[in-house]
């Protein structure tokens, strides 16, 4: 045995939560949440010991809530812990700060609404989380929303837009279970009904429709600071674009979905579910990168394996598959250490300005390029050096790599000065507050301030929820195609907004489905949502 026994007067709640070395656990003891961590004594033994500060105040009545609490420390030092508290519906992050004086443990930013939450996850050094909505709910689809810690405001700031299942409907129990890697960059979220998701599901009655279940992978776009689907790397029947069906599970009537558990880095799966045809439960293990290019982001992921050589990276890369498939290196005649797609572009007199080609083991596209060190970056060597940091996004390599600092920081969104919550490219940031009002999102919206102050919210007659800077445009003949306007609190711009479907996207429905995928992207709702595949791929680039 590891330390002694704990014993409680009233009980300790098997809701309790370890670090990933076992060294701190947190239990609810005597209806208190106490913090133990694991020592030796003056004599050598190993205790678990708690001082008076490693006490957490949830603000719930644990004799009442106790049994539906579910705690998870992130897994770096145990600094922090997520907090559900199921019944009313949120889901607290409490942090241990040893600077302090009193070195307590204080909740750490707001309270983050999570009905009908099942799932919760935090990734390794505590600063992003991901909680599910609406996973056992059958009156709403279930949602995944992820969470970055913004610690200049006390804030967690949604990550892009609540994340749905690629066939999202009422009742799917999608994020029943959710897993996170370390670095809270990779999400497996698990679906089932939840009509299925207790042990009810044994009964012959619901046999027939509970034998299903699924899993969707999805990845973090930095660039866009999104989730988006993962990306397949097989025509397996296990896969459906970003879905784990599993096919031999399915055709075995097994349950699964429910519960799962993945390595820190993402490479490994485990699944449990219920076998209905032979009764009985069952653990298979499943490596990722069999089904998927785990560590490929790029922005366009339709172009992965779509029968045409993309030839620069990410694309045409191993993590990639060399472009799912599409690209074919071939040695160049003289230098077999330069493997590229199309050899005669080495040597032909004009720069090509990416890897392989412009790298030392291509010559620098055999001689046709110069590149210079960059001041500031020791690994960064680009041909024009005077695009790193110009305040414009190069957004190809070499100069959106991490050795150019994502081109001088220019490739990385941030918040616009005094709106914290605003985050736009640099190139963008002049726009906030410059005495016009680009009244499209992401500018004139609560985040950005309303384009820093240069819009107004005005109330439309007739639309008691409806509020825009232009009134006179509602019911004005033409269509204002972009929120607040043409939503559903206005009337869909007081009549003049259809809604059409979209052949490919069956959930969305926008004024000009020609716009979807003709390669600009629109860069508002509904065009750039994930209903309408973000604007059929164009904004994911």
């Amino acid at each position: 045995q590891l330390g002694q026994t704990i014993t409680s007067d009233y009980g300790a709640t098997l809701n309790g939560a370890m670090t990933a070395d076992g060294s701190r656990l947190c239990i609810i003891h005597s209806l208190d949440v106490l913090i133990y961590d694991l020592q030796s004594n003056s004599k050598g033994d190993t205790i678990w010991v708690n001082r008076d500060h490693n006490k957490i105040d949830p603000g719930i009545d644990l004799s009442i809530y106790s049994a539906r609490v579910r705690m998870k420390f992130n897994s770096m030092d145990g600094s922090r812990l997520l907090f559900n508290i199921e019944p009313t519906a949120v889901t607290k992050v409490f942090h241990y700060d040893t600077k302090q004086t009193t070195k307590s443990w204080t909740q750490l930013g707001q309270n983050i609404k999570s009905p009908y939450s099942e799932s919760f996850e935090i990734s390794a050094d505590g600063s992003r989380l991901a909680v599910t909505s609406n996973a056992t709910s059958i009156d709403a689809p279930g949602e995944v929303n992820v969470f970055d810690y913004n610690s200049e405001t006390n804030e967690w700031v949604l990550v892009g837009m609540s994340i749905k299942s690629s066939s999202s409907s009422i009742g799917d129990g999608f994020g029943f279970s959710i897993n996170m890697s370390s670095d809270g960059n990779f999400l497996v979220i698990g679906s089932n009904s939840p009509k299925c998701q207790s042990y009810p599901y044994l009964n012959a009655f619901n046999t027939r429709e509970c034998t299903s279940g699924s899993m969707e992978v999805f990845n973090y776009h930095s660039g866009s600071r999104r989730f988006q689907k993962g990306i397949p790397n097989s025509s397996s029947s296990d896969v459906n674009g970003n879905v784990l069906s599993l096919a031999q599970l399915v055709s075995s009537r097994s349950i699964f979905g429910l519960h799962f558990t993945m390595s820190g880095d993402s490479s490994v799966l485990s699944i449990s579910g219920y076998d209905v045809q032979d009764e009985n439960a069952f653990v298979q293990m499943y490596n990722l990168d069999d089904f998927f290019y785990t560590n490929c982001i790029v922005d366009v992921p339709d172009w992965i394996g779509n029968g045409i050589c993309n030839d620069s990276p990410p694309y045409n890369t191993e993590r990639c598959g060399f472009d799912g498939g599409d690209c074919d290196r071939k040695p160049v005649e003289g230098n077999s250490a330069c493997l590229v797609d199309w050899p005669d572009l080495i040597g032909d007199g004009s720069c090509h300005d990416f890897p392989p080609y412009n790298s030392e083991a291509c010559e620098y596209d055999g001689g046709d390029c110069d590149p210079k060190k960059v001041e500031g970056y020791a690994d960064c060597f680009v041909v024009d050096t005077e695009e790193i940091g110009d305040g414009s996004c190069w957004d190809y390599a070499p100069y959106n790599t991490e050795a150019c600092g994502f081109d001088g920081e220019d490739c990385v969104p941030k918040s616009v000065e005094g709106y914290p919550n605003c985050i736009l490219l640099q190139e963008s940031h002049e726009w906030i507050g410059n005495n016009v009002c680009f009244d499209w999102p992401p500018y004139n919206t609560e985040g950005c301030g309303l384009d820093g102050g240069d819009c107004n919210r005005n109330p439309v007659e007739g639309y008691p929820e409806c509020f825009v800077h232009y009134e006179s445009f509602i019911g004005n003949g033409f269509c204002h195609d972009w929120p607040p306007y043409n939503g559903e609190e206005c009337g869909f711009d007081g009549g003049d907004c259809d809604r059409r479907s979209v052949e490919g996207y069956p959930n969305c429905l926008v004024h000009e489905p020609d716009r979807i995928g003709d390669g600009n992207c629109d860069d508002l709702s509904p065009y750039n949502t994930e209903h309408c595949g973000f604007d059929g791929g164009d904004c994911l680039s």
